[in-house]
C-alpha cells in the first residue's frame, strides 16, 4: 500500500466449516480439474506444513523430507536450508495463531502464523510445494517487531504515526475468522476467476486514480503488520472506509509500479488466494491529490518499495478480507522467484507499467 511496512500479520483460529454436498462437489471438482488421489490431498499437504514448523523449531532440517535440489527464500532471498531462521527460532506460537489454507490442484500448501527468536516476535507466512512425497520449494516471509517499551505506543506499518489504523500486538492479534470457512459452491467462482481478481486488486492500486479493476464487498477490511487498515473502525471510533472504498478516492498514488505479481495458493474450497507482489515508490510527486481534488504532502520523501506475501478472501467473485505479512527491501530489488508464466499475473491488459498510464 502507500506506505511501506515494517510488520505484517500472522495467526489466527483456523475454524472447521461443513464442506458442500456430495453432487456439488462433483461438480466443482470437475471445474476445478482436481489431481488424482495418489497426490497429496488437503490434510496431507496442510500435514507438510506442520510437519515443517516442527522441524524448524526444532533447528532439525532432517525431520522434514526435501527433495535434494529443494529451493528455499526466507525474506526474498534465497537461502539454503538450514540458515537463516533455522538458527535463530525458538519457538512458534500454538494452534490459535495458525492458519492453513492448501492448493490441491497445484500442490501447494501456505501457513500463517507466529515465531519466536529470541528478544522478537514475528509475523510469519510461508507456501511449500510438494513434488513426489517431498518438498521441492520453500517460500517464507518473517515480519520482526521489535520489543516494545512499557507503555509506548505501537508504531504504524512503516512508522508513520498512524492515526488511521487500529493497532494490534503479536500476542492479541487473531486472524480474521471467515479465513477458515470453507465457502459453499454457489459462493466459488473458476480457479482462472480468483487469480483474476486478485490481480484487479493489484491493478487498482497501481497509479490508483480511482479507477476500479476488482471488485469488493461492501464490508471489506484489510490489516497490514497487524493493523486494521481497512473498514471497522479508527481508533476514535468513527466509521474507517472499507477497502474498496479507499481505492476509489484515489488515495494510493504514490504506488507507481505494482510488480513481480505471482499467484502461490488458490484454495478453491476456502476461497483463498495466497499472492506475492512489490509496490514500488519513485518519490518523484512531493503533493498528491485524490479524485475530490484534495492536495497532501506525499509520505513518500525517497524511492521505496514493499514486498508482501498477501491473503485474499473472495466470496461471490468479491475481495471480503486481506491480510498481509510484508518487509521493506531495497528500491526494486527484484523478486527471489522466477515461475513458470502460468503462475505469474499477465498485467498488460490491465494497468500494465508503461511509464505512467494504466
Amino acid at each position: 500500500m502507500e506506505a511501506p511496512a515494517i510488520g505484517a500479520l500472522a495467526a489466527g483460529i483456523m475454524l472447521a466449516a461443513a464442506g458442500p454436498s456430495s453432487a456439488a462437489s462433483v461438480i466443482f471438482q470437475e471445474r476445478s480439474a482436481a489431481p488424482p488421489n495418489n497426490l497429496c490431498d488437503r490434510a496431507c499437504l496442510d500435514g507438510f506444513t506442520d510437519r515443517y514448523m516442527s522441524a524448524l523449531v526444532a533447528h532439525d532440517t532432517k525431520g522434514v523430507p526435501f527433495a535434494r535440489d529443494v529451493q528455499f527464500s526466507e525474506n526474498n532471498v534465497m537461502l539454503k536450508i538450514g540458515d537463516g531462521l533455522w538458527k535463530t527460532v525458538s519457538s512458534k506460537g500454538g494452534p490459535e495463531t495458525e492458519l492453513h489454507f492448501a492448493d490441491v490442484t497445484a500442490q501447494t500448501a501456505g501457513f500463517y502464523g507466529m515465531v519466536r527468536e529470541r528478544d522478537y516476535t514475528a509475523y510469519y507466512g510461508m507456501r511449500l510445494k510438494i513434488v513426489d512425497g517431498k518438498i521441492a520449494e520453500v517460500e517464507t516471509m518473517l515480519a520482526r517487531v521489535a520489543p516494545r517499551p512499557a507503555g509506548a505506543p505501537a508504531a504504524a506499518p512503516g512508522g508513520g504515526g498512524g492515526t488511521g489504523f487500529t493497532p494490534s500486538t503479536p500476542e492479541t492479534f487473531r486472524h480474521f475468522p471467515a479465513f477458515g470457512d470453507i465457502l459453499p459452491v454457489a459462493q466459488r467462482v473458476g480457479r482462472g476467476r480468483y487469480r483474476d481478481v486478485v490481480n484487479g486488486y493489484w491493478s487498482t492500486m497501481q497509479l490508483n486514480d480511482g479507477t476500479m479493476f476488482a471488485p469488493f464487498s461492501d464490508d471489506c477490511q484489510r490489516i497490514e503488520s497487524g493493523f486494521l487498515t481497512s473498514g471497522g473502525n479508527l481508533p476514535n471510533g468513527n466509521r474507517r472506509p472499507t477497502c474498496g472504498e479507499q481505492f476509489a478516492t484515489g488515495g494510493y498514488r504514490t504506488d507507481t509500479d505494482v510488480s513481480d505479481r505471482d499467484f502461490l495458493v488458490v484454495d478453491e474450497e476456502k476461497g483463498l488466494v495466497l499472492g506475492s507482489f512489490q509496490i514500488n515508490h519513485n518519490a518523484v510527486a512531493k503533493t498528491l491529490a485524490n479524485i475530490r481534488g484534495e492536495v497532501r504532502p506525499s509520505n513518500q520523501r525517497t524511492p521505496s518499495s514493499f514486498t508482501a506475501l498477501e491473503l485474499f478472501k473472495v466470496v461471490n467473485g468479491k475481495i471480503s478480507r486481506i491480510e498481509a505479512i510484508a518487509i521493506t527491501p531495497p528500491y526494486h530489488m527484484p523478486a527471489a522467484w522466477r515461475r513458470a508464466d502460468a503462475d505469474v499475473a499477465d498485467f498488460s491488459a490491465t494497468a500494465a507499467w508503461n511509464g505512467g498510464d494504466k
